[in-house]
């Protein structure tokens, strides 16, 4: 999870589920924050009586017994700056909360603000019927407020504040579902990942069961990489790609720092053409530049190489077979080619010699995914054995 943008940000929108999440965090946070100023406080003689936490008024505070002591100028400093930074977080995450509802970040004015003002300052209104219709107004808005954000679903699909938190992370999940009986393994790409965060790993997961080939594309310095890679391999992916192209160093970085991960080495993206590699500046053909980077990435960690079908055999042929060959821009007959330049049939790229299919668009963009990779997987049935 993203917590900086979760906690600090007001742009975006989330769920109820992350909202409730954000409280829980912040109310133990400003609890755990004032017992251990307490426990300060008390360890240098400065006398405390009951704490208070308010998350409406969003104030936490602790009373000190003996006002006039110099040395509870600090702790008091220490509570005023606490209150300033959970309210800060609590009003973030009530924004983004509220742009879920697709309503303007100021709605949290009545909602919130107000009712937490009238509860620091009912006392000076006294008992006048003003003073009791304004008490009854703020409660109302606070109990609104409260549902607004706690309880009542966010708008479906994109609102003027952006993309429904839900929908594509639920599409993704029921798709996982939808195909897992007929494949090994479920890929999640860059889009995805950038999303919705590392979470969608363990959703996809958990929804399937199955294997998960997660595609990011490293490509950076060693260092980078190799702090990637540690990162990532907290999430305990099957698979994680790294450009081949970024050098032997970059994939030992990623190998050494992933070692519960198979690293896949991307040797030339199935998108490019010869033509389209010349113009980035390689000499010599695409099925040579595979060539080049599969040897150079086996040598240097890697377990798995990516390449187009078309590269397979040549591919098997250089680093043997205990190397597993994954082939996206591998499409059924009839399917439309999309950007890809250097595609194949799923039968054509298993006689190649390929280990691991990449079939994105066919089954995803199905109207029955599903049917879509039962489709594909019974006429590999009829090659082999081993689901793919």
């Amino acid at each position: 999870m993203d917590y900086k943008s979760f906690l600090f940000s007001f742009e975006g929108r989330i769920n109820r589920a992350r909202y409730w999440l954000a409280t829980l965090m912040i109310l133990a946070s400003m609890i755990f924050s004032l017992l251990l100023l307490t426990v300060i406080c008390l360890g240098n003689g400065i006398a405390t009586g009951p704490l208070s936490v308010n998350l409406v008024g969003i104030s936490a505070s602790i009373q000190f017994t003996d006002d006039d002591a110099p040395a509870s100028l600090l702790p008091r400093i220490a509570t005023l700056a606490m209150t300033l930074f959970f309210g800060w977080c609590y009003a973030t995450a009530s924004i983004k909360r509220l742009h879920d509802r697709n309503k303007s970040g100021w709605w949290i004015v009545p909602y919130l603000v107000v009712p937490g003002l009238y509860g620091q300052f009912d006392a000076w209104l006294g008992g006048s019927w003003l003073a009791v219709f304004i008490g009854y107004a703020t409660f109302v808005a606070l109990v609104w407020g409260l549902a607004e954000m706690c309880f009542v679903r966010g708008t479906r699909g994109p609102n003027r504040f952006g993309p429904d938190p839900l929908a594509r992370l639920e599409t993704a999940a029921r798709w996982a579902c939808l195909v897992t009986p007929h494949v090994s393994t479920v890929k999640i790409g860059l889009e995805l990942y950038l999303r919705y965060g590392p979470n969608v790993v363990a959703s996809i997961k958990g929804a399937s069961g199955v294997r998960v080939f997660l595609d990011l594309k490293l490509y950076d310095i060693p260092a980078t990489v190799a702090a990637a890679a540690r990162t990532v391999a907290r999430l305990h992916p099957d698979l994680l790609t790294v450009h081949a192209s970024g050098g032997a160093d970059v994939i030992r970085a990623a190998a050494e720092n992933a070692p519960g991960t198979k690293i896949a080495a991307v040797t030339v993206l199935t998108s490019l053409s010869e033509d389209q590699l010349v113009q980035t500046g390689v000499t010599g053909s695409v099925h040579d530049a595979v060539l080049r980077l599969s040897a150079l990435a086996v040598e240097a960690g890697a377990r798995a190489i990516v390449c187009s079908p078309r590269e397979v055999s040549a591919v098997r042929a250089e680093v043997g077979p205990g190397i597993m060959l994954i082939t996206p821009g591998v499409r059924p007959a009839g399917s439309a080619a999309h950007d890809q330049a250097r595609v194949a049939t799923p039968e054509e790229a298993v006689k190649a010699g390929s280990d691991l299919l990449v079939i994105g668009r066919p089954i995803t963009g199905a109207p029955d995914p599903g049917a879509a990779a039962a489709a594909v997987a019974a006429s590999l049935r009829r090659l082999a054995p081993a689901r793919h």
